[in-house]
């Protein structure tokens, strides 16, 4: 049925195949690391943040990346990383809210100041102290706005990637940046007032 040669023809055709799928893979692999290594601390970041423990976070950016890479084997890494990572992080999240509820930030809070030692300087304590009523500030915006803000100033994502994460468009995206920024410069003056009297 075959000829002698076109067995050995057939034969070298499935070689080439499997070397140029194992140069593809490790092709592909190649990029996720670079991807992962560009994409990992603003995940992080924003993790850290939304969680409130940084363990807890560190496990979650864990899962987030494992389970992308094993994405990105089967299917191929997605045109738009950026967004895709971002979304896959934010149902992460809503994921681990919904197995351990809202977390709570106190041994965030007590590693802090168990790292920062008994004494500090006035400015630490006033730098300290900014960073918890942005924080607290913050906290009490909606959750989109809230979101948009993170991936905004703590990821560090350019708008038409927040938009994608969102599943908004990008002018509802800077409206939502810049409603959230208006309400932060309202509590900041309330808070400011209050701090004076």
């Amino acid at each position: 049925m075959f000829s002698g040669v076109t067995k050995r023809g057939w034969g070298i055709r499935k070689a080439e195949q499997a070397d140029t799928t194992d140069r593809s893979r490790q092709e592909a692999t190649e990029l996720f690391a670079s991807l992962y290594d560009e994409y990992f601390n603003k995940v992080n970041r924003y993790l850290r943040y939304r969680i409130g423990n940084y363990w807890d976070a560190d496990d979650v950016t864990a899962t987030v990346f494992s389970k992308s890479f094993e994405a990105c084997r089967q299917k191929g890494i997605p045109e738009h990383f950026g967004p895709w990572i971002f979304r896959v992080a934010h149902n992460a999240y809503v994921d681990y809210l919904r197995t351990n509820g809202r977390s709570v930030k106190a041994d965030q809070e007590m590693h802090d100041q168990l790292s920062d030692g008994v004494w500090e300087t006035e400015e630490k304590v006033i730098a300290k102290e900014n960073v918890q009523m942005l924080d607290q500030m913050l906290r009490q915006l909606p959750d989109e706005y809230r979101d948009a803000v993170l991936m905004k100033y703590i990821a560090d994502l350019k708008i038409c990637e927040i938009a994608v994460v969102l599943e908004k468009s990008e002018g509802a995206v800077k409206t939502l940046l810049y409603r959230a920024m208006q309400k932060l410069r309202q509590s900041y003056a309330r808070n400011g007032k209050e701090g004076t009297e």
